[in-house]
């Protein structure tokens, strides 16, 4: 059974507000790439971009990575990412009904897919967590062997790792470019 502390809740909620302001800031500055789910399920966005899920994916991914290099531990990075994908989606839940009227019977279906962006962010954070307990001990012994001997060798090596890398990147982003059309599931009367 996890035990929390006042502090692991409060911790959790203040980095939930963290995770709600990162999205708020993406919808802000990248709306190309941001979307919600109702938006989706109700016909409001005919197309969306794959980018956009790989862009979603990747921001809780290193949410969960970052939040468990300052806390190791696995409450406070699970619950916060709860918290903040709750908070994204609590209008949504509460006012359900404030929806045009031709699309009453969609409300259910987005509150389903609401909350599955909360245990979908619960767990993509969590994997970021894992991602970083397993890299924490390899990070440390790279660190450690740089600093003793054959730096060259090791900063050539990053620069090509990171070139590869890079060029990786740059090719899933062009593929993950391409619009989707959704097919609008109800019409203008």
């Amino acid at each position: 059974m996890i035990m929390l502390s006042w502090f692991h809740i409060v911790m959790s909620f203040f980095f939930g507000v963290i995770f709600f302001i990162v999205f708020y800031i993406q919808k802000l500055k990248a709306p190309v790439y941001y979307f919600s789910f109702g938006e989706l399920i109700y016909g409001i966005k005919t197309s969306i971009r794959l980018k956009a899920f790989l862009l979603r994916f990747t921001i809780i991914f290193i949410y969960g990575f970052l939040v468990s290099l300052i806390f190791s531990n696995v409450s406070i990075t699970i619950l916060s990412s709860f918290w903040g994908s709750f908070m994204i989606i609590w209008p949504g839940i509460l006012n359900p009904y404030k929806v045009d009227s031709r699309l009453k019977d969609k409300t259910k279906l987005v509150i389903l897919f609401y909350m599955l962006f909360i245990m979908s962010s619960a767990l993509i954070s969590f994997l970021g967590f894992l991602t970083f307990s397993y890299i924490r001990p390899l990070a440390k012994e790279y660190a450690d062997s740089f600093f003793v001997k054959n730096r060259f060798v090791l900063l050539l090596g990053d620069f090509i790792f990171s070139a590869v890398v890079m060029w990786i990147i740059k090719l899933l982003l062009r593929l993950f470019d391409k619009e989707i059309k959704l097919m609008s599931h109800w019409k203008d009367e």
